[in-house]
């Protein structure tokens, strides 16, 4: 056999048949919500500040979950840091095993409902006083 056509014992045995290459897609959507993220914690609390400016002209008694809304607009920040670490932790792993590619998935999944749960909750939240209004006009 040709020598130039041999393989390299050495690489041969650093392939592990457990490990995996890294799924690019997964990159691409946990950069996604890297994005997302910081979107995010860069405009909820001004769009958060606009509507309490908007409920003291009101002058009525809020619900308890748009208080806490309010309190907290710049929480936020938090998908931010989450979307950005997510990322970088699959983009710094060329290459991962089952249970970390699993790991990853589930990371990147946890971060989509529980932004679609806080997102839903704001938008209940800062709506329900204008609900509450109109209802009584």
């Amino acid at each position: 056999m040709n020598e130039r056509y041999r393989v390299a014992q050495a690489a041969v045995q650093d392939r592990d048949p457990a490990m995996s290459d890294r799924a690019t897609g997964l990159l691409i959507v946990a950069g996604l919500e890297a994005f997302v993220g910081l979107v995010a914690g860069w405009r909820a609390p001004i769009t958060i500040g606009g509507f309490e400016e908007l409920f003291k002209g009101f002058g009525a008694e809020l619900p308890g979950l748009t208080r806490f809304i309010l309190a907290t607009r710049h929480g936020w920040w938090i998908f931010a840091l989450a979307g950005v670490a997510t990322a970088i932790w699959i983009a710094n792993r060329q290459r991962t095993t089952r249970v970390e590619r699993r790991r990853q998935v589930f990371a990147v999944i946890g971060f989509v409902v529980a932004f679609g749960i806080a997102y839903g909750l704001t938008v209940y939240g800062l709506y329900l006083p204008i609900f509450r209004l109109g209802a009584a006009v």
